[in-house]
Protein backbone atom coordinates (compact mmCIF):
# COMPACT_ATOMS: atom_id res chain seq x y z
CA UNK A 1 0.00 0.00 0.00
CA UNK A 2 2.90 2.35 0.70
CA UNK A 3 4.29 1.58 -2.77
CA UNK A 4 0.89 2.52 -4.21
CA UNK A 5 1.18 5.92 -2.57
CA UNK A 6 -1.00 5.41 0.50
CA UNK A 7 -0.20 7.24 3.73
CA UNK A 8 -0.46 4.26 6.06
CA UNK A 9 -1.34 4.46 9.73
CA UNK A 10 -0.97 1.04 11.35
CA UNK A 11 -3.23 0.57 14.37
CA UNK A 12 -2.22 -2.18 16.77
CA UNK A 13 -4.68 -3.53 19.28
CA UNK A 14 -2.35 -4.85 21.97
CA UNK A 15 -2.68 -8.60 22.18
CA UNK A 16 -3.14 -11.14 25.00
CA UNK A 17 0.16 -11.98 26.74
CA UNK A 18 2.47 -10.53 24.07
CA UNK A 19 5.54 -12.51 23.03
CA UNK A 20 9.06 -11.17 22.64
CA UNK A 21 9.19 -11.93 18.91
CA UNK A 22 5.82 -10.23 18.47
CA UNK A 23 7.18 -7.13 20.21
CA UNK A 24 10.20 -7.02 17.91
CA UNK A 25 8.05 -7.41 14.80
CA UNK A 26 5.75 -4.60 15.86
CA UNK A 27 8.69 -2.32 16.59
CA UNK A 28 10.13 -3.15 13.16
CA UNK A 29 6.89 -1.98 11.52
CA UNK A 30 7.60 1.51 12.83
CA UNK A 31 10.45 1.77 10.35
CA UNK A 32 7.93 1.94 7.50
CA UNK A 33 4.79 3.74 8.67
CA UNK A 34 3.09 5.58 11.50
CA UNK A 35 1.91 3.24 14.27
CA UNK A 36 -0.65 3.67 17.03
CA UNK A 37 -0.60 1.05 19.79
CA UNK A 38 -3.78 0.84 21.85
CA UNK A 39 -3.74 -1.28 25.00
CA UNK A 40 -7.10 -1.94 26.69
CA UNK A 41 -7.01 -2.74 30.40
CA UNK A 42 -5.04 -5.96 30.85
CA UNK A 43 -7.11 -6.80 33.94
CA UNK A 44 -10.35 -6.52 31.96
CA UNK A 45 -8.94 -8.61 29.11
CA UNK A 46 -7.96 -11.41 31.50
CA UNK A 47 -11.51 -11.45 32.83
CA UNK A 48 -12.86 -11.55 29.27
CA UNK A 49 -10.53 -14.45 28.43
CA UNK A 50 -11.87 -16.46 31.35
CA UNK A 51 -15.46 -15.58 30.40
CA UNK A 52 -14.80 -16.48 26.78
CA UNK A 53 -13.40 -19.85 27.84
CA UNK A 54 -16.39 -20.59 30.05
CA UNK A 55 -19.19 -19.52 27.70
CA UNK A 56 -17.76 -19.98 24.18
CA UNK A 57 -14.78 -22.30 24.58
CA UNK A 58 -12.57 -19.55 23.15
CA UNK A 59 -9.89 -17.84 25.24
CA UNK A 60 -9.35 -15.26 22.50
CA UNK A 61 -12.83 -13.75 22.80
CA UNK A 62 -11.50 -10.24 23.62
CA UNK A 63 -8.87 -10.60 20.90
CA UNK A 64 -11.50 -11.09 18.20
CA UNK A 65 -13.48 -8.05 19.32
CA UNK A 66 -10.42 -5.80 19.59
CA UNK A 67 -9.04 -6.71 16.15
CA UNK A 68 -12.16 -5.43 14.40
CA UNK A 69 -13.33 -2.76 16.81
CA UNK A 70 -10.26 -0.78 17.84
CA UNK A 71 -8.84 0.08 14.37
CA UNK A 72 -12.32 1.10 13.20
CA UNK A 73 -12.90 3.27 16.27
CA UNK A 74 -9.53 4.96 15.67
CA UNK A 75 -10.54 5.54 12.03
CA UNK A 76 -13.74 7.24 13.18
CA UNK A 77 -11.81 9.33 15.71
CA UNK A 78 -9.27 10.63 13.19
CA UNK A 79 -11.60 10.64 10.17
CA UNK A 80 -9.61 8.02 8.25
CA UNK A 81 -11.86 6.86 5.40
CA UNK A 82 -10.37 3.41 4.72
CA UNK A 83 -9.55 0.57 7.12
CA UNK A 84 -7.67 -2.36 5.60
CA UNK A 85 -7.19 -5.83 7.10
CA UNK A 86 -5.10 -8.64 5.59
CA UNK A 87 -6.68 -11.88 4.42
CA UNK A 88 -10.43 -12.22 4.05
CA UNK A 89 -10.92 -15.17 6.43
CA UNK A 90 -13.98 -16.54 4.63
CA UNK A 91 -11.99 -16.84 1.40
CA UNK A 92 -8.73 -17.96 2.98
CA UNK A 93 -10.18 -20.62 5.29
CA UNK A 94 -13.90 -21.40 5.13
CA UNK A 95 -17.42 -20.02 5.16
CA UNK A 96 -20.79 -21.71 5.88
CA UNK A 97 -22.56 -23.32 2.94
CA UNK A 98 -24.64 -20.83 1.00
CA UNK A 99 -22.82 -17.80 2.46
CA UNK A 100 -21.09 -15.55 -0.07
CA UNK A 101 -17.88 -14.08 1.41
CA UNK A 102 -18.27 -10.39 2.18
CA UNK A 103 -16.35 -7.67 0.37
CA UNK A 104 -16.96 -5.00 3.03
CA UNK A 105 -16.40 -5.25 6.75
CA UNK A 106 -19.20 -3.70 8.79
CA UNK A 107 -20.99 -4.22 12.08
CA UNK A 108 -23.30 -6.90 10.72
CA UNK A 109 -20.36 -8.97 9.44
CA UNK A 110 -18.50 -8.62 12.75
CA UNK A 111 -21.57 -9.67 14.74
CA UNK A 112 -22.06 -12.80 12.63
CA UNK A 113 -18.54 -13.84 11.66
CA UNK A 114 -16.17 -11.76 13.79
CA UNK A 115 -15.69 -14.14 16.70
CA UNK A 116 -18.57 -13.24 19.04
CA UNK A 117 -19.69 -16.89 19.00
CA UNK A 118 -23.12 -15.89 20.27
CA UNK A 119 -21.76 -13.97 23.26
CA UNK A 120 -22.61 -10.27 23.14
CA UNK A 121 -20.85 -7.52 25.05
CA UNK A 122 -24.12 -6.73 26.81
CA UNK A 123 -24.20 -10.33 28.07
CA UNK A 124 -21.00 -10.02 30.07
CA UNK A 125 -21.68 -6.73 31.87
CA UNK A 126 -21.52 -7.57 35.58
CA UNK A 127 -19.52 -10.77 35.11
CA UNK A 128 -16.34 -10.68 37.23
CA UNK A 129 -17.15 -7.04 38.02
CA UNK A 130 -16.95 -5.88 34.37
CA UNK A 131 -18.78 -2.62 33.67
CA UNK A 132 -20.32 -1.30 30.45
CA UNK A 133 -17.64 1.37 30.35
CA UNK A 134 -14.91 -1.31 30.52
CA UNK A 135 -16.29 -2.77 27.29
CA UNK A 136 -16.76 0.41 25.25
CA UNK A 137 -13.36 0.06 23.58
CA UNK A 138 -14.28 -3.42 22.29
CA UNK A 139 -17.53 -2.23 20.73
CA UNK A 140 -17.61 -1.98 16.95
CA UNK A 141 -18.80 1.52 15.93
CA UNK A 142 -22.48 1.95 15.16
CA UNK A 143 -23.56 2.42 11.55
CA UNK A 144 -24.27 6.10 12.20
CA UNK A 145 -20.72 6.63 13.50
CA UNK A 146 -19.23 5.04 10.36
CA UNK A 147 -21.49 6.99 8.00
CA UNK A 148 -20.66 10.28 9.71
CA UNK A 149 -17.05 10.09 8.45
CA UNK A 150 -17.72 7.58 5.62
CA UNK A 151 -15.38 4.89 7.01
CA UNK A 152 -15.12 1.79 4.80
CA UNK A 153 -13.59 -1.54 5.87
CA UNK A 154 -12.02 -3.91 3.31
CA UNK A 155 -9.64 -6.88 3.15
CA UNK A 156 -6.40 -6.58 1.18
CA UNK A 157 -6.79 -10.22 0.19
CA UNK A 158 -9.69 -9.24 -2.06
CA UNK A 159 -7.35 -7.13 -4.17
CA UNK A 160 -4.06 -9.05 -4.27
CA UNK A 161 -3.14 -12.72 -4.42
CA UNK A 162 -2.98 -13.23 -0.66
CA UNK A 163 -0.67 -16.07 0.38
CA UNK A 164 0.64 -16.09 3.96
CA UNK A 165 3.57 -18.32 3.05
CA UNK A 166 4.75 -16.00 0.26
CA UNK A 167 3.97 -12.93 2.36
CA UNK A 168 6.37 -14.22 5.02
CA UNK A 169 9.23 -14.33 2.52
CA UNK A 170 8.47 -10.79 1.37
CA UNK A 171 8.12 -9.52 4.95
CA UNK A 172 11.47 -10.99 6.01
CA UNK A 173 13.15 -8.79 3.41
CA UNK A 174 11.89 -5.85 5.48
CA UNK A 175 12.97 -7.12 8.90
CA UNK A 176 10.09 -9.39 9.88
CA UNK A 177 11.18 -12.30 12.12
CA UNK A 178 9.93 -15.87 11.86
CA UNK A 179 10.66 -18.71 14.25
CA UNK A 180 13.27 -21.34 13.29
CA UNK A 181 10.55 -23.98 13.72
CA UNK A 182 6.75 -24.23 13.38
CA UNK A 183 4.56 -22.76 16.10
CA UNK A 184 3.16 -25.42 18.42
CA UNK A 185 0.03 -27.19 17.02
CA UNK A 186 0.71 -25.56 13.63
CA UNK A 187 2.78 -26.12 10.50
CA UNK A 188 3.83 -22.48 10.07
CA UNK A 189 6.67 -20.50 11.61
CA UNK A 190 5.45 -17.13 10.31
CA UNK A 191 2.04 -16.57 11.95
CA UNK A 192 0.45 -16.55 15.41
CA UNK A 193 3.77 -15.26 16.73
CA UNK A 194 2.50 -12.23 18.61
CA UNK A 195 1.13 -13.81 21.78
CA UNK A 196 1.23 -16.92 23.95
CA UNK A 197 -2.55 -17.45 24.26
CA UNK A 198 -3.56 -18.24 20.67
CA UNK A 199 -2.07 -21.73 20.76
CA UNK A 200 -4.39 -22.71 23.62
CA UNK A 201 -7.29 -21.24 21.69
CA UNK A 202 -6.34 -23.36 18.68
CA UNK A 203 -6.18 -26.48 20.86
CA UNK A 204 -9.73 -25.81 22.06
CA UNK A 205 -10.84 -25.40 18.47
CA UNK A 206 -9.41 -28.83 17.68
CA UNK A 207 -11.38 -30.39 20.55
CA UNK A 208 -14.59 -28.71 19.39
CA UNK A 209 -14.34 -29.13 15.63
CA UNK A 210 -11.72 -31.82 14.99
CA UNK A 211 -9.13 -29.83 13.07
CA UNK A 212 -6.02 -27.90 14.09
CA UNK A 213 -4.26 -24.78 12.94
CA UNK A 214 -1.98 -27.22 11.17
CA UNK A 215 -5.02 -28.36 9.16
CA UNK A 216 -5.59 -24.76 8.00
CA UNK A 217 -1.98 -24.40 6.89
CA UNK A 218 -1.91 -27.79 5.17
CA UNK A 219 -5.15 -26.98 3.30
CA UNK A 220 -3.69 -23.67 2.11
CA UNK A 221 -0.63 -25.47 0.74
CA UNK A 222 -2.77 -28.19 -0.88
CA UNK A 223 -5.00 -25.65 -2.63
CA UNK A 224 -1.92 -23.86 -3.96
CA UNK A 225 -0.32 -27.08 -5.18
CA UNK A 226 2.58 -27.17 -2.72
CA UNK A 227 1.41 -30.37 -0.98
CA UNK A 228 -0.64 -33.38 -1.98
CA UNK A 229 -3.65 -34.22 0.17
CA UNK A 230 -1.87 -37.34 1.44
CA UNK A 231 1.17 -35.27 2.46
CA UNK A 232 -1.08 -32.72 4.13
CA UNK A 233 -2.90 -35.37 6.18
CA UNK A 234 0.38 -36.86 7.35
CA UNK A 235 1.73 -33.46 8.39
CA UNK A 236 -1.53 -32.59 10.14
CA UNK A 237 -1.19 -35.64 12.37
CA UNK A 238 1.98 -34.16 13.87
CA UNK A 239 0.00 -31.17 15.18
CA UNK A 240 -2.59 -33.18 17.12
CA UNK A 241 -0.98 -33.15 20.55
CA UNK A 242 -1.61 -31.04 23.63
CA UNK A 243 1.01 -28.25 23.64
CA UNK A 244 3.46 -28.32 26.52
CA UNK A 245 4.71 -24.87 25.51
CA UNK A 246 3.51 -21.83 23.60
CA UNK A 247 6.25 -20.08 21.59
CA UNK A 248 8.66 -21.62 24.06
CA UNK A 249 6.83 -20.56 27.24
CA UNK A 250 5.51 -23.37 29.50
CA UNK A 251 1.74 -23.73 29.21
CA UNK A 252 1.44 -23.52 33.00
CA UNK A 253 2.88 -19.98 32.88
CA UNK A 254 0.42 -18.96 30.17
CA UNK A 255 -2.52 -20.27 32.17
CA UNK A 256 -1.22 -18.59 35.33
CA UNK A 257 -1.19 -15.28 33.42
CA UNK A 258 -4.85 -15.81 32.51
CA UNK A 259 -5.66 -16.69 36.12
CA UNK A 260 -6.53 -20.38 35.88
CA UNK A 261 -4.70 -23.60 36.64
CA UNK A 262 -3.86 -26.33 34.17
CA UNK A 263 -6.37 -28.60 35.91
CA UNK A 264 -9.12 -25.99 35.52
CA UNK A 265 -8.25 -25.53 31.86
CA UNK A 266 -8.35 -29.27 31.17
CA UNK A 267 -11.76 -29.47 32.87
CA UNK A 268 -13.03 -26.75 30.51
CA UNK A 269 -11.53 -28.68 27.60
CA UNK A 270 -13.59 -31.74 28.57
CA UNK A 271 -16.72 -29.61 28.56
CA UNK A 272 -16.13 -28.44 24.99
CA UNK A 273 -14.81 -31.70 23.55
CA UNK A 274 -16.85 -33.27 20.74
CA UNK A 275 -17.07 -36.86 21.95
CA UNK A 276 -17.46 -38.48 18.54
Amino acid sequence: MIELGAHVLAVNSATDMPSEIGRRNLDNLKNYCDVIEYTPSVAVRKKMMRIGLKYTGDLSFPEHLAIWGIPTRIACKFKVPLVVWGEQPQREYATPRGVVPATRLDGDWVAQFGGHLGLRLTDIVGMEGITKRDLDVFRFPEKEELEKVDVQGIWLGDYIDWDGWKNAFISQQYGFECLPHPVETSLANYENLDNHVTILRDWLRYLKYGYTRGTDIACNHIRRGRLSREEGLKLEESTITFPATSIGKPIEEVLDYIGITKEQFLQECEKWKTKD
